[in-house]
């Protein structure tokens, strides 16, 4: 019906309107609609997976700006989820006392309930549309995007520990909805804030501990940087900068000046990674070597440099 008020395409006859009169109507319509949705659980399976493009397969637009090649997805839903949602579906027309299966079983007893009129369509030509014993059903998503990144207490099949922390790399620590194997239908931003939390303890305890100070302190400034960087417009980074350098003689010769904007020292290429907000002991890492910019310009190595190469 809303996108019949706006450009007429969503086959119901109503006219698209502009303006005032628009938005009157989807005042009047969107105020008197909710959405009735079944949710379930989905499995994992090792068909759904990201991979990284490569240039056989996709050219020139294999890679971004930086050389690196762009993630593929690839994604199925699973036999076991289609009938899955199929039985829930049918299993409530069954206790709404119609005779149908499918959608059209579970929307007309309650609508007429509700003195509503039946909108309930399945377009056939969209995404996530099947058959099922001679019924239409219609897959969509929740929004919520999981996995990739899963945690596990096996490094063969999983990428990070319990303690949301890198197989590969001790001093990398990966936090976000990235790490659930699997999820039920709630929201997940309460238990993402949560895991990060965890992942905050482990990270504060390690420092005060004196273990991977220095690597502990770039990666905190470093997930502040691209925090920075993502809601920033470009210009200079009142506090954080993420930027690339090339060798450290480089940096020295005035790269970073403490008012570059992010986009012109992202030009300057090269290898290293680091982030600051003035220079003065703040972590560099060149060629996977640790090092200290200070005040002065010059360069030291800490004594604590039996660290993992950053990845």
């Amino acid at each position: 019906m809303v996108t019949d008020l706006l450009n007429g395409t969503g086959g119901l006859g109503y006219p698209p309107l502009y303006g005032k009169d628009l938005k009157n109507a989807l005042n009047h319509v969107v105020t008197r609609q909710f959405r009735f949705a079944f949710e379930f659980e989905e499995l994992p399976t090792p068909k759904s997976f990201i991979e990284p493009a490569t240039e056989v397969a996709y050219g020139s637009l294999y890679a971004d700006p930086l050389g690196i090649p762009r993630p593929v997805v690839n994604y199925e839903i699973m036999d076991t989820e289609m009938t899955d949602g199929c039985y829930v579906v049918d299993a409530y027309a069954q206790v709404a006392g119609n005779a149908s299966k499918g959608i059209q079983g579970v929307a007309p007893k309650m609508l007429n309930q509700l003195g509503t009129k039946n909108f309930t369509q399945v377009q056939t030509e969209q995404p996530g549309t099947f058959s099922y014993q001679d019924q239409q059903y219609q897959f969509r998503g929740a929004g919520h995007i999981f996995g990739t990144t899963r945690m596990g207490d096996d490094s063969t099949d999983s990428v990070v520990n319990w303690q949301q922390r890198s197989w590969d790399h001790a001093n990398l620590f990966i936090v976000g909805c990235g790490v659930f194997p699997t999820t039920g239908t709630a929201n997940p931003t309460l238990t993402a804030a949560a895991l990060a939390l965890w992942a905050a303890d482990t990270i504060q305890a390690e420092i005060q501990q004196g273990g991977r100070l220095s690597m502990c302190r770039f990666l905190l400034s470093l997930s502040l940087c691209v925090l920075a960087a993502c809601a920033g417009t470009g210009d200079v980074l009142a506090q954080q900068t993420f930027y690339q350098v090339g060798p450290v003689i480089s940096l020295l010769n005035g790269v970073y000046d403490g008012q570059t904007r992010v986009a012109e020292i992202r030009t300057q290429g090269g290898q290293g990674l680091g982030t600051w907000d003035k220079p003065n002991g703040e972590g560099l890492i060149v060629d996977g070597v640790f090092y200290q910019v200070l005040a002065d310009g010059s360069v030291a190595t800490p004594p604590d440099t039996a660290i993992m190469p950053f990845a």
